[in-house]
């Protein structure tokens, strides 16, 4: 954001996101104005009242970003701000629209603040990343992360573990509307204990004692289909086969039957185990990983990820 024209002390220039382009649409917008600082406003139903978090002092040139993520059944977005090019972004505030938007509008916006006066504004190194079908987060505590890099997937999760009646553990996730396939490589483990666990993983929802089901592998354990069948309900092996990475994963929803199945070499699949389990019709789909070890991080590459529907 490099300028913006004093029409008023409110005249606004910055990023916003918007579920349409309707006057009373929901949006979360970061601006910067002429003499109120930075502001990070928000509209977050349908003709709602308007919300604004403010730091008076910070006037153009400055960098103002939107991240949007989605946990269902919330999208969050937060704004991050920096003076200088060279700077840290720092997180300045948040909020989580109670329903996800979707395919918003993303872009630039600028309002004077005086109706029939204009307000000129000048923006520089503008850039939109399309929001990924894939989402991240950490269940059950802090401290896992996700990224990606053209086809591989690397997740570093923290965690008691993937059993019991609630889990702890680093997700990758999209949705899975009806019955649907995923397919992965488990190129790397890291050993932080026997049972710690990389996979593919059908989960009702983020939440840490969510009915799921997966297909891991271990680095001494071998590898195993497991699944929780009531939302904080006890953990239950449906199978296990000698295993070790690498080695392909992979899990099949069709209605509420859930397959699991292990490959060595991604072409023969060999079925572990098979369960019955009642779910949501939309449900989430991905990549799980968890150290069996609160006090470290298990960090596990995966390759050759695919997601089919019949």
């Amino acid at each position: 954001m490099d300028s913006v024209e004093t029409v008023n002390a409110w005249t606004k220039a910055g990023v916003m996101i918007r579920a349409h382009l309707g006057a009373s649409s929901p949006h979360a917008s970061f601006f910067v104005s002429p003499s109120k600082g930075i502001a990070f406003q928000r509209r977050l139903t349908e003709g709602g009242a308007s919300i604004s978090t403010g730091l008076p002092g910070v006037t153009a040139p400055v960098w103002l970003r939107l991240v949007s993520e989605v946990n269902s059944p919330n999208e969050y977005v937060r704004a991050y701000y920096k003076k200088n090019a060279s700077d840290p972004w720092t997180q300045f505030a948040q909020d989580a629209f109670p329903s996800v938007v979707w395919q918003p509008y993303a872009g630039l916006a600028v309002s004077s603040h005086a109706d029939g006066t204009l307000a000129a504004a000048a923006f520089s190194n503008v850039s939109v990343a399309p929001k990924s079908d894939w989402q991240d987060a950490s269940i059950g505590r802090t401290g896992g992360q996700a990224s990606t890099s053209g086809g591989t997937f690397t997740l570093q999760g923290i965690g008691a573990d993937i059993w019991g009646t609630s889990d702890q553990l680093e997700y990758v996730y999209q949705q899975c509307p009806g019955s649907c396939t995923i397919t992965a490589r488990v190129a790397s483990l890291e050993n932080t204990n026997q049972w710690a666990k990389a996979g593919v993983m059908f989960r009702e929802s983020t939440g840490a004692n969510s009915r799921q089901v997966d297909m891991i592998v271990s680095p001494l354990k071998g590898a195993a289909m497991q699944y929780r069948a009531a939302t904080g309900g006890a953990s239950l092996s449906a199978g296990t086969i000698a295993g070790a990475v690498p080695g392909w994963v992979r899990l099949v929803r069709s209605g509420n039957v859930f397959t699991g199945f292990w490959s060595t070499d991604g072409v023969t699949f060999t079925q572990v185990g098979s369960v019955t389990a009642v779910m949501n019709a939309t449900i989430w789909v991905g990549l799980a990983v968890t150290s069996h070890n609160t006090a470290a991080v298990a960090a596990a590459e995966f390759d050759s990820v695919s997601l089919t529907q019949p």
